[in-house]
C-alpha cells in the first residue's frame, strides 16, 4: 500500500508513521477499519513460554481504537491514497554539499568525503539520509544500511569513505517529523573509480561438540571437524579496519590448486566456505593449502588472497562392546554388538571389526553398519552372534579390535562374560489313589539345576502305560513352566485325575522338561500311579424321561434306555421290558418292545436301546346312531300300518288310534335318542362306543441280563401316561 502512495506522490515517504498516525487522529473512520473482536493468541506446545493451560499463548485482545492485537485495524488503501496529502506537515527544504561544494565529485573508492546537510526550518528535528541513484550491483546498501546524518538546529555533517564505485548522483533526504514534511536536496554527480583491493583469508576450526571452543592447532585438526575458510575484501589504501565500502560478487575457494566451491559476499565484506547450512566439509586427512580469489566489482579491483595452510589428521575413535547378558549358558547364544564411536560429523568409519575370546576369533565384520549418535557424530557398528560352546566354562574376556581406515584411528575394547555348562534333572514322587478320588492325587516335581543352569523350564506329562483293557484311564497335568533361579530347586505339582469308573491297577506317568531359552537342554523322569477301583463291575440303566401319549399314538411313543458300564464292566447286555403297573380294570393295556434287544459294552462308553410303547386308539359311533334312527322310523311306520289295517267299521275308534300312532312315534324317537347306556359310553353327540387303551398311569420295567465281566441284572422303570 505504501508503494502505491510512493507512486501517487512521486517521492520517498521517509518515516511514514508520522503521516499514518496523523490520519488515524483526524480521519480514522475513513482510512481505517477498526477490528474490535478476536485476539492474537496462537496454538502453542505445552510447556513453551507464555503457553496457557488451554494450549494457546497468552495474547492481546482486539478492542475499540488502537490495540496491541490489531493496531489501527485494517486499511482502506484507496482512502489512504486520497487523504495522504490532507495531513501533510509544514514544508521543508534541504541542501547537500560534498567537500563544501555542489560541484561533481570524481575520486577513487575509499577516498574520505565530507558531507554537509542543511534543513529549513532550523527547528526541524530527526535525521537525513545520504541516498545514491546507483543501480550497479542491485544498489547495494552502504555501511550495512543507510548512511545517516543526524540533524541538530537544522544542520548536520558526516565524513564517509564508503560511497560505492560507479557514476551516479547523491542527494540528501530529510525524513520529516510530526510537524515537518520530508524533503530532498538537489543531487550531486559523483564518479567513484574502483580501488586496489586485498582479501584477508583465515581458516577457523571447531570441534563437533556443542559449544566447542575454536581449535587453535591448525596443524592437527581432527577429521570431521568444522573447518571454515573466511574471506574479507578491503581497500588497500585505507586498510582492513578503515574500509567502509561494501564489496559485491562471489569468491572462488581452491584447495591445493583444486577448486572447492564458491562463497557469495554477505554484509560486512565477508564470505565463508562452506555455508553453515552445508555443515561439515569433508576435508580429507592430509595437508591443505587454501586460497580465495575475488573477481572485483565497481568498488574493488580483483585480487587473490593470502594462502592458509592447515593439516587434517585421523579422527579418534572409541570402541565399545555390548553383550546382551554378563552370563551365558553353554548351550545358549547371544548377540554381541561392537560400536565404533567418533567425535566427527564426517563420514562414518569403515574398516574391520574383529571379536575374539581366549585367543580364538569369534567373528570379523568388514561391512559395517552406520548410524548417527545423539550429538550428531558418526557411528559404525557390527553385531556378532556368539555361542556358549565357543567359550570356556567360567569367566571369559571378549576383545573387540577396530582396524581404523584412511580417516580414523583404530581402537579396541574388552568386556567379560561368564559361561556355565548347564543342565537340570527332574524327579517326582509316587501316587496311590482310589478311582474317582481327589484325595492324595498329587506329587511334587523337583527340577534340580546342574552346573549353574538357570532359567525357565517348559514341563509336560503323559500317561505312558496303563493296565490291560483299562476303562476311563487316568489323566495327568503339570505346570506349564518352572523357573530355576540361582542354585535352588524349582518345584511344581503333578496332578492325576480319575473317575469312579477308572480301572484299577498300575499306571506310569512320564514328566518331561525342556529349557525355554534354547530347547537344547532336556530331562525326563517317570513315576508310578497305583489305582484302586472304586466299585465292582456293574451296569446302570437310565431312561430319557417319562412318556405322555394319546391312545394309539405312533409318534412320541419311544424312550431311550441308556446302558452305562461302571467298574470296568464289558460284555453283552440283553434287554427286556414288561408292563408292571396299569390302571385298575384297564381295557386294551399298553405293550412294549426293545430295539435292539441287546447291546455290547466294550469299554467305558455307554450303549443305548429304544423302548417303544404301543396302545389302542379309540373308535367313533356314527354307524351305531344311524341304525338306532332306522329302528325309530320303522316303529313309526309299523304303528301307521296297524292303523291302515283297522277295519273301516272300526274307524270310529280313529281318535284313539291316532293317539297310539303318536305315542309309538315318540317312543321310537326316544329310543333313538337315549338307547345307549352309560356303561357303553352312550350319550348324545359323538361319544365313542369303544374307548381304546384305558387312560391313566402305566409303569414299564426294563431289565438287563448281562454276560461277561461283572455279569449282573439291572432294572429301570419308565412311567407312561
Amino acid at each position: 500500500m505504501l508503494a502505491l502512495v510512493v507512486q501517487a506522490t512521486g517521492s520517498r515517504l521517509g518515516q511514514a508513521n508520522d503521516v499514518l498516525y496523523q490520519l488515524a487522529a483526524s480521519q480514522y473512520a475513513t482510512v481505517f477499519h477498526d477490528v474490535t473482536t478476536g485476539n492474537n493468541a496462537v496454538v502453542c506446545a505445552s510447556g513453551s513460554p507464555n503457553c496457557g493451560s488451554n494450549g494457546f499463548t497468552t495474547g492481546y485482545d482486539a478492542g475499540t481504537g488502537y490495540d496491541l492485537a490489531s493496531g489501527l485495524g485494517s486499511v482502506d488503501a484507496s482512502a489512504m491514497l486520497s487523504n495522504w496529502s490532507s495531513v501533510a506537515a509544514s514544508g521543508t527544504s534541504i541542501s547537500l554539499k560534498i567537500d563544501g561544494s555542489t560541484l561533481p565529485v570524481s575520486v577513487t573508492h575509499g577516498t574520505s568525503l565530507n558531507f554537509s546537510v542543511g534543513v529549513t526550518p532550523s527547528t526541524a528535528t530527526g535525521s537525513a539520509a545520504l541516498v545514491t541513484t546507483q543501480t550497479a550491483g542491485a544498489a547495494q546498501p552502504t555501511n550495512n544500511g543507510q548512511v545517516v546524518v543526524p540533524i541538530s538546529s537544522g544542520a548536520g555533517t558526516l565524513s564517509y569513505n564508503g560511497l560505492p564505485g560507479g557514476t551516479y548522483t547523491v542527494y540528501a533526504r530529510y525524513s520529516g517529523d510530526t510537524a515537518d514534511a520530508a524533503s530532498s536536496s538537489t543531487p550531486i554527480n559523483v564518479n567513484i573509480a574502483a580501488e586496489a583491493s586485498s582479501t584477508l583469508l583465515t581458516v577457523n576450526a571447531y570441534g563437533t561438540a556443542g559449544g566447542s571452543a575454536p581449535l587453535t592447532n591448525l596443524a592437527a585438526i581432527p577429521y570431521g571437524s568444522y573447518i571454515f575458510a573466511d574471506a574479507s575484501v578491503y581497500g588497500t589504501a585505507e586498510g582492513y579496519d578503515a574500509s567502509l565500502g561494501l564489496a559485491t560478487g562471489t569468491f572462488t575457494i581452491a584447495d591445493n590448486g583444486a577448486t572447492l566451491g564458491t562463497a557469495p559476499m554477505s554484509s560486512g565484506n565477508f564470505a565463508s566456505f562452506p555455508s553453515m547450512a552445508a555443515g561439515v566439509y569433508p576435508f580429507v586427512v592430509g595437508t591443505h593449502k587454501v586460497v580465495a580469489t575475488y573477481p572485483g566489482d565497481s568498488s574493488y579491483k580483483a585480487n587473490t588472497s593470502n594462502t592458509v595452510a592447515f593439516t587434517v589428521v585421523k579422527g579418534a575413535t572409541t570402541a565399545s562392546v555390548f553383550d546382551a547378558s554378563p552370563t551365558l549358558n553353554s548351550t545358549a547364544s547371544e548377540v554381541v554388538q561392537v560400536d565404533i564411536g567418533t567425535t566427527s560429523l564426517g563420514t562414518a568409519p569403515t574398516g574391520t571389526i574383529t571379536l575374539t575370546a581366549n585367543g580364538v576369533t569369534l567373528g570379523s565384520a568388514s561391512s559395517l553398519l552406520t548410524g548417527v549418535a545423539t550429538d550428531g557424530s558418526a557411528v559404525s557398528y557390527a553385531n556378532f552372534t556368539v555361542q556358549g560352546s565357543q567359550f570356556l566354562a567360567g569367566a571369559n574376556t571378549l576383545s573387540a579390535t577396530y582396524s581404523g581406515d584412511s580417516n580414523y584411528q583404530g581402537s579396541s575394547a574388552t568386556s567379560s562374560i561368564t559361561v556355565s555348562q548347564a543342565s537340570f534333572t527332574l524327579k517326582a514322587g509316587t501316587i496311590a489313589i482310589t478311582a474317582g478320588s481327589n484325595t492324595g492325587n498329587t506329587a511334587t516335581i523337583s527340577a534340580t539345576p546342574n552346573n549353574g543352569f538357570a532359567g525357565i523350564v517348559n514341563l509336560s506329562c503323559a500317561v505312558t502305560s496303563t493296565p490291560a483293557n483299562a476303562t476311563s484311564p487316568i489323566t495327568c497335568s503339570v505346570p506349564a513352566t518352572v523357573n530355576i533361579t540361582g542354585t535352588g530347586v524349582a518345584t511344581g505339582t503333578l496332578t492325576v485325575n480319575s473317575t469312579a469308573s477308572t480301572s484299577g491297577g498300575s499306571y506310569t506317568v512320564t514328566i518331561s522338561g525342556t529349557d525355554a531359552a534354547t530347547g537344547k537342554v532336556t530331562a525326563s523322569t517317570t513315576t508310578k500311579v497305583t489305582v484302586t477301583a472304586a466299585v465292582a463291575a456293574s451296569l446302570l440303566l437310565t431312561n430319557s424321561g417319562a412318556l405322555s401319549i394319546q391312545a394309539g399314538a405312533s409318534s412320541g411313543n419311544a424312550v431311550t434306555i441308556g446302558v452305562t458300564p461302571a467298574g470296568g464292566y464289558t460284555g453283552t447286555v440283553s434287554l427286556a421290558c414288561a408292563v408292571t403297573s396299569s390302571p385298575a380294570g384297564a381295557v386294551d393295556p399298553i405293550t412294549c418292545a426293545m430295539t435292539p434287544p441287546s447291546v455290547s459294552i466294550t469299554g467305558a462308553a455307554a450303549a443305548s436301546s429304544v423302548l417303544t410303547v404301543s396302545s389302542t386308539a379309540r373308535t367313533t359311533s356314527s354307524l351305531d346312531r344311524s341304525r338306532d334312527l332306522l329302528r325309530g322310523i320303522s316303529g313309526t311306520f309299523l304303528a301307521f300300518g296297524v292303523f291302515l289295517l283297522v277295519p273301516t267299521r272300526r274307524r270310529r275308534y280313529l281318535r284313539l288310534l291316532s293317539m297310539l300312532i303318536v305315542l309309538a312315534s315318540l317312543g321310537s324317537i326316544i329310543g333313538c335318542g337315549g338307547g345307549h347306556s352309560a356303561a357303553s359310553g352312550g350319550g348324545t353327540g359323538s361319544s365313542p362306543t369303544s374307548s381304546g387303551t384305558t387312560a391313566g398311569a402305566y409303569v414299564i420295567t426294563v431289565t438287563s441280563s448281562a454276560t461277561g465281566v461283572g455279569a449282573q441284572t439291572s432294572t429301570v422303570n419308565v412311567t407312561v401316561n
